[in-house]
């Protein structure tokens, strides 16, 4: 009879007991009583397992510290005081700050940097985190987070050279041709720019050059999203502005020819749109006339149901 006892019990999933005993190692952590699950050391554990990617340790110990009432936003680390999704947007896991995200009320909130967990994921040039934070709708990718310049974070991201995370921020705004307020420097002018203002020293190996930026500009162009004629306030495009610098003249020709090029493809899909448009507008007048034309008709001319009624009676 024991021994069924016994076999029935040890019958449960083994995971639930491994689940259980690093519950408990979590709770009995830097110290044996309860109180000391809040304290410093613990939230300095979570830090690490947040910069180490460790998302069992994370998963389990973010439920502890709520029911604890600490708040998870409220834990800062180091000189700029970053949040645990600013650390989590440098990484390489996108299930940290799915993890994460939950638990902050404002998930664009500034460090001391005056950056916001995107800007972090942007600089550290991480699409996939970027692509993870804009899954949250309460993460927005063209506010300027209060920045006086109207600085969005596509134009972050073109400063850095970043095409393929401009193109996953393009795909959440309606117009990507927003420019900066004090010199209206769209995302082009401002790819050939030094923009020191904007992103501080450039990360590791982000370098400007010609071949870095021909791509650049390839790859957006070719979204077809963006007039390349657009000027900022001193009348200048972003080729008036490579032919102005020193930095890119050996390739100038190259440029040039981009430009040319970006031109007409954007002349030619501007055309498209306005046949497009001018088709569903025709389309649409046609339609509405002929409702309209239907229900004049149908007020005008009375249907006579009396004199109906007469001639079938002198059928029958």
């Amino acid at each position: 009879m024991k021994a069924k006892t016994l076999n029935k019990h040890f019958s449960k999933p083994i995971i639930a007991y491994f689940l259980l005993i690093n519950l408990m190692v979590h709770v009995c952590m830097s110290s044996a009583t309860t109180t000391d699950v809040v304290n410093k050391p613990v939230k300095e554990e979570l830090i690490n397992y947040v910069k180490d990617e460790k998302v069992f340790d994370v998963k389990i110990t973010l439920p502890l510290l709520k029911i604890h009432g600490i708040n998870i936003s409220d834990i800062k680390d180091g000189v700029i005081s970053e949040s645990l999704l600013h650390i989590a947007a440098k990484g390489n896991n996108p299930e940290i700050i799915r993890l994460l995200l939950p638990h902050f009320n404002d998930p664009n909130l500034l460090d001391n940097a005056a950056q916001t967990p995107l800007l972090s994921a942007i600089r550290s040039n991480k699409g996939e985190n970027v692509k993870e934070l804009l899954k949250n709708r309460r993460v927005v990718a063209f506010n300027n987070q209060g920045n006086t310049q109207n600085i969005y974070p596509i134009h972050y991201a073109a400063s850095l050279l970043f095409a393929p995370i401009v193109k996953v921020l393009a795909a959440k705004m309606k117009d990507i041709s927003q420019a900066t307020l004090n010199n209206k420097n769209t995302i082009l002018h401002l790819a050939v720019l030094d923009n020191s203002d904007i992103i501080g020293d450039l990360p590791e190996k982000v370098e400007k050059n010609p071949k870095a930026l021909q791509e650049f500009l390839k790859e957006v162009l070719d979204m077809k999203r963006i007039n390349p004629a657009l000027k900022n306030k001193n009348g200048e495009t972003f080729l008036d502005m490579i032919k102005k610098g020193n930095t890119y003249n050996s390739e100038i020709n190259k440029f040039q020819d981009l430009f040319n090029q970006a031109v007409e493809e954007y002349k030619k899909k501007s055309a498209s749109e306005l046949k497009r448009y001018r088709i569903k507008l025709f389309s649409a007048i046609v339609v509405s006339v002929g409702v309209m034309i239907w229900v004049l008709l149908d007020l005008i001319i009375p249907k006579d149901k009396s004199n109906g009624s007469l001639e079938n009676q002198e059928k029958k």
